[in-house]
């Protein structure tokens, strides 16, 4: 059998859009195609394109169904708001322009744990464009949001709850406002009796601003802090290392880190094995060390040798870290000057110099001038 067509069938063009017939074969086929100039069939697909309409139409809709009191129904709508909301930055400034986080603000107290665990996700997916944070300032959301953080029923609402914190805490309005809806003190006792990465990073925040940072001192932040820093988990330890630098920038909250005993695990985590963690540490030793007492500690417990071996660490920050910190150290000669300790202070710093020449040659002109700040001090005599 041959092939046909008729003239329905053809094309705007005059040629005949499908072929009949008995297929023969791929390469009889390209020829037949070619010697009469017909087009191949081709199907219809899915583009997975919405229309302009369903764009601007969505917001409206997902918010009108969040009033259901149908559980399942809103536990479905919450579902697809993350779903539109994940596709496209601009889907999540739509939609907050939408009066929408009023009702997911209030939806945060439902009784279904389900429900504050999708409400806490949306709000945490809103709060990454500023028009979410700024609704959110301005409704109160961020009282619910500590109550979410504690929530037994839930651990993933408790994740988003301090995911979105953290967001909203980026900004200097989110911070503040997060200070005065009394988070610091939530925080600090949360990170005292439960520590998690989520609630350590979440009081970083806090810290940003002088209020929180004066509220947590008041709350024996340094205390928690230091409780924190026997975990194992590196997060966790990353992020509460950058808290006692944050905490200990006046000199009596410098005596009270001493005081609670923190520095000989500060100056073990120096060697840990992710460079983040050494890298945080490295800056809460310099941050302590900047007192007399803390220079003084951290000569007694090691921390040159320490400092001096990781100025070959592959990792850039940390070096650079290491270099200013033995700059701080560095200050300490003053107090050893014709002591039966200067000795030990030469044969400590000593290893370094070399190092410290070779990175004074250095292209990073940041890295270049702190080695060659650091070797100053350590070379110089009265």
């Amino acid at each position: 059998m041959g092939y046909q067509w008729g003239e329905e069938e053809r094309g705007v063009d005059k040629r005949p859009n499908q072929i009949y017939g008995n297929p023969q074969g791929f390469t009889a086929n390209c020829r037949r195609i070619e010697s009469h100039k017909v087009r191949p069939f081709l199907q219809e697909t899915s583009s997975g394109k919405v229309s302009v309409a369903f764009l601007a139409r969505a917001p409206h809709k997902f918010t009108e169904k969040l009033f259901e009191e149908d559980v399942e129904t809103r536990r479905e709508t919450l579902g697809s708001m993350s779903r539109w909301l994940m596709a496209h930055p601009k889907n999540k400034v739509s939609q907050s322009e939408v009066d929408c986080i009023q009702i997911l603000t209030q939806l945060l107290s439902d009784k279904d744990p389900v429900t504050r665990e999708k409400t806490a996700q949306v709000l945490s997916l809103l709060a990454s464009v500023s028009e979410g944070v700024g609704k959110m300032l301005q409704v109160g959301t961020i009282k619910q949001l500590l109550v979410v953080m504690q929530d037994v029923a839930s651990l993933p609402a408790r994740r988003y709850a301090h995911k979105c914190l953290q967001l909203i805490g980026d900004l200097p309005e989110g911070s503040q406002a997060i200070v005065d809806a009394g988070g610091t003190a939530m925080l600090v006792a949360v990170c005292k009796h439960s520590p998690t990465a989520d609630a350590v990073q979440s009081l970083k925040c806090c810290l940003q601003c002088m209020q929180g940072l004066s509220d947590a001192l008041e709350c024996k932040a340094i205390g928690s802090m230091v409780t924190c820093i026997s975990s194992e988990d590196p997060s966790i330890l990353q992020h509460a290392l950058k808290n006692i630098t944050y905490l200990t920038l006046s000199q009596s909250a410098k005596l009270e880190a001493i005081a609670e005993g923190c520095m000989p695990r500060i100056v073990d985590l120096t060697l840990h094995d992710s460079w983040l963690v050494r890298a945080s540490a490295i800056a809460a030793v310099a941050s302590i060390a900047v007192s007399v007492e803390g220079k003084k500690l951290a000569f007694e417990l090691g921390a040159v040798e320490k400092l001096v071996g990781l100025l070959s660490d592959e990792n850039f920050s940390v070096v650079l870290l290491s270099v200013r910190c033995l700059g701080v150290l560095a200050e300490y000669k003053r107090e050893l000057l014709s002591t039966p300790n200067e000795d030990k202070y030469r044969s400590s710093f000593d290893g370094a110099l070399p190092v410290l020449s070779q990175l004074r040659q250095s292209q990073d002109e940041v890295l270049a001038r702190s080695a060659r700040n650091t070797q100053d001090l350590i070379l110089w005599r009265p």
